[in-house]
């Protein structure tokens, strides 16, 4: 006879992201598990219950007045060609999420980093507070701002 615990894992939905897509998933208890390959060699897969929200592949930037692609200026913070060269699996920086804000800025996403999971963020999984409703969430009710997500997409390895 199972146990409760094997019962109840079995009875878990987890989704795992498809690699190329880069999406928001919003903490909410919806009793489904997104994942993802994070932390660049490290391989890590953690996971967090909510709703996924699947980002453009490209996304217009105000201040460059051009399209950009999101996976690859995340990859330039902390992917392959970062100052970690596929080695961010330890935590980012102040000098990081400085930099990604910025970026969320520029394209609108409507997140900041959260400041107090820098340690639990790394290439491919990076921990925000959704600040507004924007595109990404259209006429949701109720709004999702002050909610904590997760940014991931595809990791370097």
């Amino acid at each position: 006879m199972e146990s409760r615990d094997a019962v109840e894992l079995y009875d878990k939905i987890v989704v795992d992201i498809p690699s190329g897509v880069v999406c928001l998933i919003v903490s909410y208890p919806t009793g489904i598990e997104y994942t993802n390959q994070t932390g660049g060699y490290s391989c890590h897969h953690p996971s967090l219950e909510g709703f996924c929200v699947p980002l453009a592949p490209s996304m217009y930037s105000r201040a460059r007045r051009e399209w950009v692609s999101l996976q690859d200026e995340l990859d330039k913070i902390l992917g392959m060609e970062s100052k970690y060269s596929g080695a961010c699996w330890d935590g980012i920086d102040n000098e990081d999420a400085d930099r990604l804000d910025a970026l969320f800025e520029e394209l609108d996403l409507g997140v900041v980093v959260d400041r107090n999971r820098l340690g639990d963020s790394e290439e491919a999984w990076v921990w925000v507070i959704v600040t507004r409703n924007t595109f990404c969430f259209y006429n949701l009710k109720p709004s999702v701002a002050g909610h904590l997500a997760v940014l991931t997409w595809e990791n370097s390895d």
